[in-house]
């Protein structure tokens, strides 16, 4: 019975080391004044976040474009605004081959700031139908939905919790 229980801690410990927090819902996607921008609830001073273009086709090999830009001064359960393409000054920019949007074009924005965020998957058109006070961010991994900027904020900064 001994060799039992210490057997089943084993197994327990590692499982519990192999899992990873989830997702969260700290980065989305707004229109201000009908250019693309991206909101990350900062949990943590470094803060990554990343856009690509996903793939048409299935069979594609290409690397996806993308666009990453990264920070290590971010503010703690702060709203950041990141105009796409136009990083703010204190962000840095790590891969830049994705420069802009296609109308037909499908993307997905995500990031990290001490929790991971759950991607959003967006299309152009959709962004730039999206008043200034309302944010296209990630209800799950497959669905997304438009809050309020005030909502999406709350609920950002209660995940860095």
């Amino acid at each position: 019975m001994r060799r039992f229980a210490v057997v089943l801690l084993v197994l327990a410990g590692f499982g519990l080391v192999g899992c990873s927090p989830p997702a969260k819902p700290i980065v989305g996607l707004t229109s201000v004044a009908g250019e693309p921008v991206v909101l990350l609830v900062a949990c943590d001073s470094f803060s990554v976040v990343s856009v690509y273009e996903r793939s048409s086709s299935a069979a594609s090999s290409a690397p996806a474009a993308r666009w990453v830009v990264s920070t290590s001064d971010s503010v703690e359960r702060q709203l950041v605004e990141l105009p796409l393409f136009q990083p703010p000054a204190g962000w840095r920019v790590d891969d830049a081959a994705l420069t802009g949007l296609r109308p037909d074009g499908r993307y997905s924005a995500g990031g990290l700031s001490f929790r991971q965020a759950l991607p959003v998957e967006f299309s152009a058109e959709q962004v730039r139908g999206l008043a200034s006070d309302r944010v296209l961010t990630a209800r799950d991994y497959r669905r997304g939905r438009v809050v309020s900027r005030a909502a999406f904020e709350k609920a950002g900064k209660a995940s860095c919790a």
